[in-house]
């Protein structure tokens, strides 16, 4: 994994070597062992191209970056990893090119030569890279499947920057227009973040997932190269389906066990990540090195379940039990979201990615078996609302209402919390349902909430979730699905990952993601996936012998979750007085009043208001360290 920039300008000035050394420097976390750039020409355009390095495959400094072809026509910067290099590297070899290093930038450079913009269907991997065609006078840009890698670009009349984070672009110039984007901020105090393309700065756009950019005369153009299909459904056994599931998991995490560095993986102790590292003993004699974080809260915490699997594999085991230190929160972790961010899971996945740092390059994670095969909440909520949605509860509705006022819980997973989310979601017409889940502020909120200023701003920026739905899917526990893999997982849990982990210098895989995986899942019926009162039915009979049984046969999902609810009563309490009372831009944005009820109810343990206090926190805490001191 590494760090790319760069920029495509037509204006003349003697210092853009120097701007592009920033725009590096800007994003060495992601790749500390080299830095490499590239200045040219194009007719009346100069580019500009820089690559930090973090050395995985062919650690040699012959790979180093940005590379270019045999005749210096076509240059490339890459970040990612393709898990098939070598099959395709050999097709390449078979058709004459010649290849002067073992990495899987120089494939992607020939296959792009050989293959076009088409070579993009070729790849299996995670990837966000550059390619600047000197014969075509194009850049092309383009973003994995699923999202795992994020690209960022900024367009104006006379300038094309782009860069793997949106700090590779602020330092190429202090005229860069830093607006806030009143979309993106509508997004984030809904839903806790910013769905692509949106970012919070209003010029600024992040690439969506399985996308491709071409830049040329001046014009961007955007295409969508991927998309899973959930509309076929495999008629055959259980049985076949369960072992050849089993087949493809074990080729997944096999294939993207390939490294010349040392690798580990995240063990939280749930069904995925206890699968991901199961599977890789299964592959190799080496002893696994696994990462695991814990918390003193007991409903939070699952190191005796990550124990078992330690047990199981003789891992050898590193484990950190996390308490809140504010201190390093505000000044270590946060700087590297970049935007307002509001899934305080960031800091755990920062400690345990830092704690990996020590030992690995690399890690292997369990990212997205609930997407795939139906292990939310949410979903076993939704097939039971969808029974009762059809006994007529027209009458109901009141009674659903005040069960969704009882009083909280502070506990994770508590059943009254439980509760109170699904029946206030089912007082909800059908298409607002799952966003009671994943909602922090609805529109009736925000009218309190927000300053006059901020409502204004918000008033013509309306969202669109229907960009994330499959309409064919429409009424379906399918949607949900569906939904949550095109927006939650990319937009809040990838982004999270390769933030944290980045920032420590570390790579993160996620072979539960591998797409020719997924497309097999999205055939898979959903009565192999789960029924009601139980989740993941298929994949937990695929994974039975690789699973202790402890794990097989857990009842519940914790999840990897933060205990907010109590820090923010103690020891996180005097940061968020601060940033609600004393911090001079809140009414900015937001009404005093509100925010003080907001947390005295909180305080009193009338209601679980830690999602609500966290967003406006975080954007706070964002404000004061990126935009107020810009």
């Amino acid at each position: 994994m590494c760090g790319i920039c760069g920029f495509i300008t037509a204006k003349d000035d003697s210092n853009f070597q120097e701007r592009l050394d920033r725009m590096c420097m800007a994003v060495g976390h992601r790749g500390p062992d080299a830095q490499g750039t590239k200045l040219m020409k194009d007719e009346d355009k100069l580019i500009g191209l820089g690559h930090r390095r973090l050395s995985i495959i062919d650690i040699s400094s012959s790979a180093n970056q940005p590379m270019h072809n045999g005749d210096q026509k076509v240059w490339i910067i890459y970040n990612g990893e393709l898990y098939n290099y070598k099959e395709i590297r050999n097709y390449l070899f078979s058709k004459g090119y010649v290849f002067r290093t073992n990495s899987d930038t120089e494939v992607v450079l020939h296959a792009y030569e050989e293959f076009g913009i088409e070579c993009l269907q070729k790849f299996n991997g995670i990837f966000a890279f550059a390619i600047f065609d000197l014969n075509e006078h194009q850049l092309f840009m383009a973003r994995d499947r699923v999202g795992v890698k994020p690209l960022y670009y900024y367009f104006n009349s006379s300038e094309f920057l782009f860069g793997s984070e949106i700090r590779a672009i602020l330092p190429f110039s202090d005229k860069i227009d830093r607006n806030i984007n009143y979309t993106a901020f509508n997004y984030y105090i809904t839903i806790g973040y910013i769905p692509s393309p949106h970012t919070i700065y209003e010029k600024i756009q992040k690439l969506s997932p399985g996308h491709y950019l071409v830049f040329k005369d001046n014009i961007v153009t955007l295409k969508k190269y991927w998309q899973v299909n959930y509309k076929e459904s495999r008629i055959e056994s259980f049985e076949n389906v369960r072992d050849e599931l089993n087949f493809r998991l074990n080729q997944a995490v096999k294939r993207q066990m390939i490294s010349d560095v040392p690798i580990g993986a995240f063990l939280s102790g749930g069904i995925d990540s206890s699968s991901v590292v199961g599977l890789m003993a299964k592959n190799t004699n080496e002893k696994i090195k696994t990462f695991t974080i814990g918390f003193k809260e007991e409903s939070f915490n699952e190191i005796h379940f990550a124990q078992e699997v330690v047990k199981k594999y003789q891992t050898e085991q590193t484990e950190y039990i996390l308490a809140p230190d504010p201190k390093e929160l505000i000044d270590i972790v946060i700087p590297y979201l970049d935007e307002p961010f509001a899934d305080t899971s960031f800091y755990p996945t920062f400690i345990v990615s830092h704690l990996a740092a020590q030992s690995v390059k690399v890690a292997l994670t369990g990212d997205g078996g609930d997407e795939l095969f139906g292990g939310y909440d949410w979903y076993q909520a939704d097939l039971l609302a969808s029974k009762l949605m059809i006994s007529n509860p027209e009458f109901l509705k009141p009674i659903f209402r005040l069960l969704s006022k009882l009083p909280p819980s502070f506990k994770k997973k508590a059943t009254v919390n439980i509760i109170r989310k699904f029946f206030g979601g089912l007082s909800l017409p059908y298409e607002l349902r799952s966003m009671r889940w994943h909602c922090f502020f609805n529109e009736s909120d925000k009218t309190r909430l927000l300053s006059n200023r901020a409502l204004n701003g918000i008033q013509n920026n309306h969202l669109n979730f229907n960009q994330f739905i499959d309409q064919q899917l429409r009424n379906t526990t399918l949607e949900y699905m569906y939904y949550d893999l095109n927006l939650y997982l990319p937009e809040d849990l990838l982004i999270k990952v390769d933030k944290m982990s980045m920032a420590n210098s570390l790579e993160c895989r996620v072979p539960l993601l591998d797409h020719e995986l997924i497309e097999y899942a999205a055939t898979i019926p959903l009565n192999f996936k789960m029924r009601l009162g139980e989740n993941k039915i298929i994949f937990k009979e695929s994974m039975k012998e690789i699973l202790p049984a402890e794990i097989y046969n857990r009842k519940q999902k914790i999840g990897f979750a933060v205990p907010m609810q109590k820090w923010f009563q103690k020891e996180l309490l005097p940061l968020v007085k601060y940033y609600f009372f004393s911090y001079n831009q809140t009414s900015e944005f937001f009404n005093e009043l509100y925010l003080k009820n907001l947390l005295n109810d909180h305080l009193k343990n009338r209601f679980d208001n830690s999602p609500q206090i966290r967003s406006v926190l975080l954007f706070l805490i964002w404000h004061n360290n990126f935009y107020r001191n810009r």
